[in-house]
């Protein structure tokens, strides 16, 4: 119901309640005896004291009406914003929290690009999530993953401590097609039940060239290099790093001027502060983040390379590469799409 007719009813109610009190004070100076002597009553006839009650009768079953119809607009109202807010099909893309670990709904289109590979259903895979984490010899590694910068017993230790450092798991949910501008990406979030509080990682299936799909191990595993502890004691001046990205506004030291850099907050769930990363206005680096993010999507999945810049604070880089979309790296920076 539009706002307008909410108005005009609520204007309605009110002009028919005042015109109702008006009709009783003028009805009530009518009538006979309103001017007797005080303590003195005057009799009512049966006909009057059967009016009296039937108008009474009317004007409580008025008032019902009117309440039942004011809720009925709000009810109203209040469903279609939940419906229209809330209504995004599960199968959508989904992003983490970079504080919680945890996946929540991101408003993005899913991809356009399409497959020359038939991308795997539901049930495949999260089966092949579900073996894949459960590989404790180095040789079967390359059935699931695509190792990338590690070695397969690397990857083997790695999915060994979870259970120790995140708890065991808890669930696997399929998040079909995830928009990546380069190349296919299928999603499942693998959830955990975490040691102090539940955890999450993202499994990002991709098919090789002859169309088996793997898991993307150094998504998974949210592989940074050098680490963090480097990065941020300064021990490294350049790094490459998997983290949620957001536009922000703090300008400060070598990044004071505004109309020079364009401010974004960096997060990952490895870390408990957030970081400040910076780029130049017109830059190739400004233009792939700001495809990246959008009006729809705010805040998303980026993987960049970062470098230290004199006088800065400790958490503040600059961003010198803008490398993937999300955490998987293609064949060629992302960033080379933009001039």
């Amino acid at each position: 119901m539009k706002s307008g007719n909410n108005e005009k009813m609520v204007q309605t109610i009110y002009t028919d309640r005042a015109a109702k009190d008006d009709l009783k004070t003028r009805r009530f100076q009518r009538m006979p005896g309103t001017g007797a002597p005080k303590g003195v009553r005057r009799k009512k006839s049966k006909s009057e004291s059967r009016t009296l009650k039937n108008s009474q009768r009317k004007q409580r079953r008025l008032l019902r009406i009117q309440t039942f119809a004011v809720l009925g607009v709000t009810i109203a109202v209040l469903g279609y914003f939940f419906v229209h807010m809330f209504s995004k099909p599960a199968r959508q893309s989904e992003v983490y929290s970079a504080k919680s670990g945890l996946a929540m709904p991101e408003d993005a289109p899913p991809a356009t690009e399409v497959s020359q590979f038939p991308s795997p259903k539901a049930e495949e895979a999260l089966a092949l999530v579900k073996q894949a984490l459960a590989v404790r010899e180095p040789e079967n590694v390359v059935k699931y993953f695509r190792p990338g910068t590690a070695s397969p017993q690397t990857v083997v230790e790695f999915l060994g401590g979870l259970e120790t450092s995140e708890g065991p798991m808890d669930s696997l949910h399929w998040l079909s097609n995830i928009r990546t501008g380069a190349f296919p990406i299928e999603g499942v979030a693998v959830k955990f039940k975490g040691m102090e509080r539940p955890s999450s990682r993202l499994a990002l299936l991709t098919p090789d060239t002859s169309g088996k799909w793997q898991i993307d191990f150094d998504a998974f595993a949210r592989t940074v290099t050098p680490s963090w502890t480097e990065l941020l004691e300064n021990q490294a001046q350049v790094g490459l790093v998997r983290v949620f990205v957001e536009k922000d506004f703090y300008y400060n030291g070598p990044f004071r001027d505004e109309k020079e850099w364009r401010c974004y907050a960096i997060a990952s769930p490895e870390l408990k502060e957030t970081l400040r990363a910076y780029c130049k206005i017109g830059s190739r680096q400004a233009a792939a983040i700001a495809s990246i993010l959008s009006k729809e999507v705010k805040f998303a999945r980026a993987t960049l390379e970062i470098r230290r810049v004199e006088g800065a604070e400790s958490r503040q880089f600059e961003i010198s590469k803008v490398l993937a979309k999300d955490w998987v790296l293609g064949p060629v920076p992302f960033e080379e799409g933009f001039k």
